[in-house]
C-alpha cells in the first residue's frame, strides 16, 4: 500500500493549479507561503515547464514540423 502524506497532496494540488494556468502569486496565497520566493523555489520548475510547453498550444494545439519553427528569426 502506498503511503500518501499531507505534503504529497499539497504538492499535487499546487502542481495541478500551476499546470492549469493559475497565477503563481495566487498559488502562493492559497498555500499561505510567506513570500513568493518560497513558492517559486518549490514550484518554479513546474511553471517553467508549463511555459515551455505552451509553445505547442495555440487554441488547443500547434503543429511544429521542425526545430527551426521554434526559433524566432532575427
Amino acid at each position: 500500500m502506498v503511503q500518501t502524506g499531507i505534503y504529497d497532496l499539497r504538492h499535487s494540488y499546487a502542481a495541478y493549479l500551476i499546470n492549469n494556468g493559475v497565477d503563481i502569486y495566487l498559488v502562493k496565497d492559497l498555500l499561505r507561503h510567506d513570500n513568493i520566493k518560497q513558492t517559486a523555489n518549490t514550484y518554479g520548475h513546474i511553471e517553467r515547464k508549463r511555459e515551455a510547453m505552451s509553445v505547442f498550444e495555440e487554441n488547443g494545439t500547434k503543429s511544429v514540423s521542425r526545430t527551426s519553427d521554434l526559433i524566432p528569426n532575427p
